[in-house]
């Protein structure tokens, strides 16, 4: 990762415009494709190393000086904060498993979806005896996290629309 910085870095004297894309397309897709996956069970350590990457990426990006607050440079270049983007991404691969629009493979690892009309019961149906190594995997996780997806898609709803226009 400080390698894609670094190339960042020797080319810092663009426009801020193509800097922000180099970095959105170099360095943020980088670290985003395994956020979904790996975000809930990150130590704090390690999750402080890629907060730590975004800020870096944003002074490069901006050409600000060091110790400049983290929260400004992100609203600054509309980033938003790296757990903001993994909650989004979370909920939009939620969404998707949750349609069908996935692979076979991955809607077969879920859970099952519940077919009773009560509301109470949830989107899914868990297995009564799990083991701990299923309790801590990908896919029990976001199937606990779906089952309340409806309301974070509600409650989100101005987030989507702050994406769209920008």
């Amino acid at each position: 990762m400080s390698q894609k910085l670094a190339v960042l870095r020797s080319v810092k004297f663009l426009k801020r415009s193509t800097l922000d894309l180099l970095y959105k397309v170099c360095v943020r897709s980088t670290v985003e494709y395994g956020l979904v996956l790996y975000w809930h069970s990150l130590k704090q350590t390690e999750a402080a190393r890629i907060r730590q990457i975004q800020y870096r990426g944003a002074r490069i990006v901006t050409g600000a000086l060091p110790f400049t607050s983290q929260s400004k440079l992100e609203s600054d270049l509309a980033l938003g904060t790296v757990d903001n983007r993994a909650k989004f991404l979370r909920l939009t691969i939620v969404h998707k498993i949750h349609l069908g629009l996935t692979r076979p493979l991955i809607r077969n690892c879920m859970p099952q979806r519940n077919t009773n009309n009560t509301r109470a019961a949830g989107c899914y149906v868990f297995p009564k005896f799990t083991s701990v190594s299923y309790k801590n995997s990908f896919f029990s996780f976001y199937s606990n996290f779906g089952q309340n997806y409806v309301n974070l898609l509600k409650m989100n709803q101005i987030f989507f629309l702050f994406l769209r226009t920008s």
